[in-house]
This record gives structure tokens, sequence and C-alpha cells, in this order.
């Protein structure tokens, strides 16, 4: 799927064409000030030398209309320029907006293996940093650049007005100092990618530094990993120096060819004005319109750079709107089927990451309904591989899985998905209520059912003495809870679920001997009538078990 940045814009057009009617029309306007200026000074330098010759007064009728002339102009192109500025501010925050949107709805459609090769810094730096850049380029970036070009285009042709020869002059000197522009921002285009690239790497190693802050601490590696940082931010360092070095260029090199335009136009309309060629006030008004140049200069710069980023931004969101999502079901099924016996059965399955040798090679096995089934074997036979291929978060290269008799490639994945139930080893909760966190499976579950399962999974005992009772927050920032406590919630999510089979992974090996005991207690109600794998590590768990699947080397 190719996503165009066109296709994002198209929805703003309107806005985009209002926008840029009224930026014009406000430069257009503003583009007679100085002429008119001119004009004035004209009449006050005449009408002095009028009267210090005894020809003649100074014409203050016509200089009142003028200024007249010149109020109204100043304030409608002000106008005019407020409402472009309010109308693509707008643009800009909405665009950010649905790009934020996107691509958080892409995350949800990537499979498991996008996930595993991307850093966590990565992604939050594309989604929320690498979107803003781009919506601000699509509003105040558009805005700095229209307003800057026509503020230039309307001086350009008020310069021609007064002189052609003297604009001309000037103008090359501006064209060569848009020339060496354009060749600094090349260079910025590189710098830029690269701060993005050393911000998002450093950021992805600070993430990963304050997910196992408690590791390494018990290890004493925090010299070690504050040096690792140390490089990172080093980088981040000569990146940005480099490219806010070469922004900072941009600008001055079109300074410079504004202030070697101001030199040529005071030198060369002197010795026009000598000649009797150009009056005072076009001198004044030439002068003017060559430092009124260093303003939309600056903005076309800024906005330049701002195209940069936004060109560099916008590749890497393009990379994450195209990646390819999980596909779907082969032949799909709506909502959940009638068949609930939680037979799993795998025929032959082979599976592998990438080039790599396989984890699974022709497994088979059978696992009867309501059964409680351990999956046992050394570090890196395919354990947990097992599980993913029966979420489908992997297909299998080769072979089939069956659920309730069915190819599960056949099932919607969120249908598929809804059958399980998971408690893990590590606990995972959001901030929020424990209400919130126990329904998250199921959010249209009512305060009864929530206290029901809590009840079940015995977590009910300690919610009711919290300072808040169900309504206490938890997660990062909220209540602190131990770890068995956080497995009970996870338990009753599970209950509240009433998965169809139950995925566990040796849960109670954190907690002390009286936690245990009490999650052993609400594991043994939620597995009733399910079919149940437990991915075990201890013999005691492998001894309770109906049945025992070792995978060995290769998955045999």
């Amino acid at each position: 799927m190719c996503i165009r940045f066109r296709d994002y814009l198209k929805k703003y057009g309107l806005r985009f064409a209002a926008a840029l009617t009224c930026g014009i029309l406000s430069c257009v306007l503003l583009a007679f000030g100085p002429q008119l200026l001119g004009d004035i000074t004209t009449y006050i330098f005449s009408g002095i030398l009028a009267k210090l010759n005894g020809t003649g007064a100074m014409d203050l009728e016509a200089i009142a209309g003028i200024l007249r002339l010149l109020a109204g102009i100043y304030f409608t192109a002000f106008v005019f320029l407020a409402i472009c500025g309010w109308i693509l501010e707008g643009v800009s925050a909405d665009f950010t907006c649905r790009l934020r949107e996107d691509s958080l709805k892409k995350l949800h459609t990537l499979p498991l293996s996008y996930f595993e090769t991307q850093s966590v810094g990565e992604l939050q730096n594309c989604v929320a940093s690498d979107s803003e850049i781009v919506g601000r380029s699509a509003g105040h970036g558009i805005f700095q650049f229209v307003t800057g070009i026509s503020s230039i285009a309307g001086i350009v042709i008020m310069m021609v007005r007064i002189s052609a020869l003297l604009a001309v002059t000037v103008g090359i000197l501006l064209a060569f100092s848009a020339v060496l522009m354009y060749l600094v921002s090349r260079k910025f285009q590189i710098y830029a990618n690269r701060r993005q690239e050393a911000n998002a790497a450093a950021n992805g190693y600070a993430e990963e530094i304050y997910s196992g802050r408690s590791l390494l601490q018990i290890f004493g590696r925090e010299e070690t990993v504050a040096e690792m940082y140390s490089v990172y931010n080093e980088r981040q360092r000569e990146a940005a120096w480099q490219a806010d070095f070469a922004a900072g260029l941009m600008s001055v090199v079109m300074q410079a060819g504004s202030m070697a335009g101001y030199v040529v136009a005071v030198l060369v309309g002197g010795i026009y004005a000598l000649h009797g060629n150009l009056s005072v006030g076009d001198i004044q008004a030439f002068v003017h319109y060559i430092r009124n140049t260093e303003r939309p200069v600056k903005q076309v710069a800024q906005a330049f750079r701002e195209v940069r980023c936004a060109c560099a931004a916008w590749g890497r969101l393009k990379e994450l709107l195209e990646a390819e999502s999980e596909p779907e079901a082969e032949t799909k099924t709506k909502g959940k089927t009638e068949a609930a016996a939680g037979e799993v059965r795998f025929e032959h399955v082979t599976f592998s990451y990438g080039d790599k040798e396989p984890v699974l090679a022709d497994f088979s096995a059978v696992i009867a309904p309501g059964t409680y089934t351990a999956i046992t074997g050394c570090t890196g036979a395919g354990k947990t591989t097992i599980v993913k291929l029966l979420m489908r978060f992997y297909d299998v290269q080769s072979g089939a899985i069956y659920i309730d008799g069915k190819d599960i490639r056949e099932y919607d994945r969120r249908t598929l998905r809804a059958k399980f139930g998971m408690v893990l080893q590590e606990v995972w909760l959001f901030r929020g209520s424990i209400l919130e966190n126990i329904r998250y499976g199921k959010p249209e579950a009512s305060e009864e059912e929530v206290r029901l399962a809590a009840t079940r999974a015995g977590a009910d005992d300690f919610i009711r003495f919290l300072p808040e009772g169900y309504e206490t927050v938890v997660g990062e920032d909220g209540y602190q809870l131990s770890d068995g406590q956080k497995q009970l919630l996870t338990i009753a999510r599970a209950i509240l679920g009433k998965p169809e089979i139950l995925i566990l992974d040796e849960a109670t090996s954190s907690v002390d001997t009286r936690t245990e005991q009490k999650i052993h207690e609400a594991l043994t109600t939620l597995m009733q009538g399910r079919t149940c794998f437990v991915i075990a590590h201890r013999p005691g768990t492998i001894r309770e078990a109906q049945q025992v699947i070792h995978i060995g080397k290769n998955g045999g």
C-alpha cells in the first residue's frame, strides 16, 4: 500500500485555498506600503524645496490622503494575515492529530515480528515527534513559505516598477544567495536525518535503562550504563550541532545577500537620483523594499528547514504506515463459533524466525478438551513460540493448527484471540482504576460481574481494604500493589473474559508461599472446564499436568 502525502492534504483543500488566498492578498497589500511612504517623502521633500525657493507650499491634503490610504491598507492586510495564520495553525493541529491516530491504529494491525525488530523509543519518536514535525510543516511551514514567497514577489514587482535596472542588479545578488542557500539546505537535510536517528536511538536506550533499572542496580552496572548513554548523548550533541549550524548558515547566507543588495541600492540609486532618473521618495521606497526582503527571506529559509525536517519525518512515518499488516483470515467468521469444546491439534507444524534454523519442525500434538497440558523444554526450544502460533502472532510456514476442528487461519484474529485468556509472570496493569483494569478485555461488563470475578480470583479480599476500593488507581504513578496482588487481578481479568483456552506462564514463580497458595486456588477455579496450557519451569507444575509436551531441539 502506497501512502502519499497529498492524500492527507486533500481533506484540507478548501481550508488551504482560503488561507493561501488571504495570505497572498495580505502580502500584495503590504507591498504598496513602502511605495506610499516614498510618495509621502517626495511630497514632503518637494514641499520643503518649494517653500525654500518661495515657489509654493507643502501639499498637506495629499499627504493626509496617502496616510489614510496607508492605514486602510495595513489594517486590511493584517486582518487577512491573521485569518491565514488562524486557518493554517488549525490545519496543523488537525493534521498532527490525524497522523498520530493513523500511526497508532497502524501499530495495532502490525504483526508481533515488527515490534520485535523496533525499539520502543523509535516507535514513540515516530508516533509523537515525527507526527508533530510533519503536522507543523503542513500548517506553519506552508504559512511561512506562502507569505514569504508572496512578499518577495510583491517586493520584486514594486522594485521593477521603480527601476528595472536597479532591480535586476539587486536580483542577481539575491539569486546568488539563493543558490548558496540551496546547497546549504542539502547538507541540512543530511544533518536533520542524523539528528532524528540519534534522538530515536538515545530515546530507545533510555527506555531500556528505565525498564531494566532494577536489574542494572543489582549487577552494579550504573557506571557502565551511564558511560554508554554518554556515547548516545554525544552523538545527539554532534548531530544537533551540525543540524543547527547548517540551519543558522542558511539564514546568514540569505541575510548577507540582502545586505549586499541594500548597499548596491543605496550607491546606484544615489547616482540615478543625481541624474534625475529617480526621486528621493523612490530611493527611500527602494531601500525600504531591500530591507523588507530580510523578513520574507528568513521565512522562506525557515520554511525550507521545516520542510527538510518534515521530509525526513514523513519518510519514517510512511515506512510505518506502509508496513505490512497482519494478513486477514482466509475465510472470515463472524463472532464466536458455536463449537466451544476447546480441542487443540497441531499437525506437522514447521516454523522458523526468518531464515534462521527452524524452532519447530514437523511438530504434531493433540490436546484434548478441558485438559491441563504442561509445555516443557530447554530455553529457546520453542515453548513460547507455540503460544505465539496458537494466537496467530505468527503464522505457521507449513502444517496447520486446529481449534475445535477448524484451521486457525480461517478465524478472524480478534475472534480467535477472544478464545484465549492469559496469566503470565510479567503482569501488565495500565494507569486506571482496578475496576477498569479487570474489565479491560470485556469493557461492557457490569460492576457486579467485575466484583464476582474478583471474588472468584480471591482478589476481592484485598481490594475492599484499598483507599478507594475498586476505584483505586493503579499502574504507573498509581497505588503500588504487590506482585501477588497484581497476579490476582490478572486472574480476575481472565475469569471475567470466560476464555475457552487458558495460557499460563508459571505465574506463581515470583511470590511468597502464602500468596502462591492463594494464586494456585484462584487458578484452579479459573482452569475448571477449560483447555489449559502451562509453560512449565518447575517439576511440581509438570507433575500436576494431565498431559506433558516436551519440546526438544528444533521442536522435536
